[in-house]
């Protein structure tokens, strides 16, 4: 019985590959959305209910793609957004065997600007994903270089 309950705690500890690159998949599909301004792909990445996105709580996925609206000022030409692989993910036991994730990573956001001037400015980004295997919540913070 005991090894039993050790293997459960492991197994709700433990993130699998395949967890892993799921997880991975929906945060590419999210950013790539915010790249091609594909407001579809961007609502089918987010949870209906997102408890925080970028300080708003009860946040829909309206809001997100208000916000990806925001950024492309009218003097953007071009974004591209590009993760850097350095994904830390922490599990927890949701409800009827499912589990949730919490994910912490950097990304590197690219602009290039109208009148040919660029800007780029790197994020830690903290994001949540629920137990349907989209975001839930996310927050960033611009770290200066």
């Amino acid at each position: 019985d005991d090894a039993a309950t050790a293997m459960k705690q492991l197994e709700a500890s433990t993130v699998s590959p395949e967890e892993r690159s799921a997880i991975i998949k929906v945060l590419r599909r999210f950013f790539q959305a915010i790249n091609s301004k594909n407001e579809t792909e961007l609502k089918a990445t987010v949870s209906d209910n997102i408890s925080s996105f970028l300080g708003k709580s009860d946040a829909t996925p309206e809001d997100v793609v208000t916000y990806m609206n925001k950024i492309y000022k009218t003097d953007v030409s071009n974004m591209n957004w590009r993760l850097n692989n350095d994904y830390t993910i922490d599990k927890k036991a949701a409800v009827d065997g499912e589990y949730e994730y919490i994910v912490q990573f950097s990304a590197t956001q690219d602009i290039d600007k109208t009148d040919n001037s660029r800007q780029k400015s790197l994020y830690r980004i903290e994001a949540g994903i629920d137990t349907e295997g989209k975001i839930a919540s996310l927050s960033m913070s611009k770290i200066v270089q």
